[in-house]
């Protein structure tokens, strides 16, 4: 008989669904504890994915005998969680961002080696097909030498209109970056590594209810070899676009992960007359193929309750996966 791994879900926000929902889905894994700080979202978590176990304190649940505990919680008690979960031998799957400064995380890198337990960090977009297949060409070297990267998070964020005011990513200005940055971030570092030189301006800035200040665009611009790279981030309203936009000596690739598409732009080799045609008409191809994948997916998701219903879901599903593969050993 296969033993399961038993799971602890530590914070019952909003991202606890994405999470249990990718849980149910292995059949190596059940979900045996939750643990908030309020009773009340716990239960109610308990209740709606049968969770057995109820705590309000994490010192309870690591008496348990929870293998795995999922840190859901907000990014500045990160480290102060894991630190606790790794020294009492329980596997760590972490929300991101990791922690908030380098030292910290590697303190809980150094812990978990020291403690043979695996640590992970969740950052879902890089799990999405979409992404996959641009990793995939520029791997493979069909983009070519990069010249440019442009990485898009242009998304409205209603807290800075509806509240609350209190949530931790308003307290401070550098705290929507810590947030929302992660996702850029992760993007340029797995495909290019980090920058050699950057520079970061913020602007648009707006003061919230309580106090807060918030800044609504924040652009940095850095040069990783010989290729050049743009990170932008609003939360100002208007249209959405996040994306990434890669820009190669041999073709372009442009990855739209709000929508889990990938396209890629190459010439046609069929001459000056007809290259421009038969270009645009593999465009069309590649949107079409991709919406109808992804439309057949979202509904599949939707009428099963699966996380694939949408592109957010489908990422940290496919993000857990590999985990607990990795946790079997593969």
């Amino acid at each position: 008989m296969v033993h399961k791994k038993k799971v602890g879900l530590l914070g019952a926000g909003y991202i606890l669904d994405s999470h249990a929902k990718a849980l149910k889905m292995l059949d190596s894994v059940v979900i045996a504890a939750v643990c908030d700080s309020s009773r009340e979202r716990a239960e109610q978590a308990s209740k709606n994915y049968s969770i057995q176990n109820v705590y309000t304190s994490l010192d309870a649940m690591l008496l348990s005998d929870v293998d795995v505990v999922h840190i859901l919680l907000p990014p500045d008690l990160h480290i102060d969680a894991a630190t606790k979960c790794i020294g009492a031998g329980k596997h760590v799957f972490l929300e991101k961002p990791m922690g908030l400064d380098s030292e910290s995380c590697q303190r809980i890198v150094n812990l978990a080696k020291e403690k043979n337990v695996k640590l992970a960090v969740n950052h879902n977009f890089l799990f999405l097909p979409a992404y996959e297949a641009l990793r995939t060409s520029f791997s493979a070297g069909i983009l070519g030498k990069l010249d440019q990267v442009t990485i898009n998070w242009l998304y409205p964020l209603g807290l800075i209109k509806f509240g609350p005011y209190n949530n931790w990513m308003l307290q401070e200005p550098k705290n929507l970056f810590f947030e929302l940055g992660p996702h850029l971030v992760a993007f340029m570092v797995d495909l290019i590594g980090p920058l050699d030189k950057c520079s970061v301006d913020v602007f648009k800035p707006i003061d919230l209810p309580g106090g807060g200040r918030v800044y609504r665009r924040w652009h940095i611009h850095g040069i990783s070899g010989q290729a050049a790279v743009d990170l932008n981030l609003s939360i100002l309203s208007g249209m959405t676009d996040r994306s990434i936009s890669v820009r190669g000596h041999a073709a372009c690739g442009r990855c739209d992960f709000d929508r889990d598409i990938y396209i890629q732009d190459e010439p046609s080799g069929a001459g000056l007359m007809f290259d421009n045609f038969l270009t645009v008409i593999s465009l069309a191809r590649q949107l079409v193929f991709g919406a109808l994948k992804n439309l057949i997916k979202s509904v599949r998701g939707t009428l099963n309750q699966q996380p694939f219903a949408n592109p957010f879901g489908e990422g940290i599903s496919r993000s857990i996966n590999v985990f607990y593969k990795t946790v079997d050993g593969e």
